[in-house]
């Protein structure tokens, strides 16, 4: 594992129809990105074993995320199914934190409780990106982390299975564009070439 800190944060949301979409994009991209955190709703008894496919399948190293997970450069942390994910500063650095607080939008893990918390991570740079899936969790974080100074995707009908967080993030202009998958991929590894860190 990379143990460089990360200087930056991605945060992808995704519900029904998102599981391959995180696949297909974590497959295709490089292993010099910030930190990334995911959120899906998906039944605790699947998201250890569904971290370990995107592991093998991909250049970055992931995770089910454990409290305590440092955000290093390269990695990417999948929020444990049950439990809501958030990130906290601890002792100068940015980390990983969990807990088994109520349902949030009907969800835990929430999209949003990751995403606000995002949006308050003042020292590093923020992309957030709501992917596939039915209802409105993540978009009022969403709209925080574009609040914050950071950037914000929506995944585009055309390549939604299920268009509804992405449709009500851009039609309430949380989503600063609507993008196909390829295009979230290569904004991604720009990100990559473009991000300064620190060891």
């Amino acid at each position: 594992m990379n143990r460089t800190i990360s200087r930056g944060i991605i945060a992808m949301g995704a519900s029904a129809g998102g599981a391959p979409v995180i696949e297909e994009i974590l497959r295709n991209v490089k292993n010099n990105l910030p930190a990334t955190v995911i959120v899906i709703h998906m039944p605790g008894e699947y998201t250890s074993s569904y971290a370990e496919r995107l592991n093998r399948n991909s250049h970055m190293s992931v995770k089910e995320a454990e409290h305590g997970d440092i955000l290093y450069k390269g990695c990417a942390f999948v929020a444990p199914g049950g439990r809501h994910m958030y990130v906290e500063e601890h002792n100068g650095r940015y980390r990983i934190a969990l807990n088994d607080d109520r349902r949030v939008n009907g969800f835990r893990p929430s999209i949003d409780v990751l995403f606000y918390s995002v949006a308050r991570c003042r020292a590093l740079k923020k992309t957030g990106i709501i992917l596939s899936g039915m209802g409105s969790d993540g978009v009022e974080g969403l709209e925080a982390i574009k609040e914050a100074g950071g950037e914000t995707l929506a995944q585009d009908e055309s390549s939604s299975a299920v268009f509804g967080m992405p449709r009500i993030a851009i039609e309430r202009e949380a989503a600063m564009r609507a993008v196909d998958i390829k295009t979230i991929t290569d904004f991604l590894n720009s990100i990559g070439k473009d991000t300064i860190d620190e060891s």
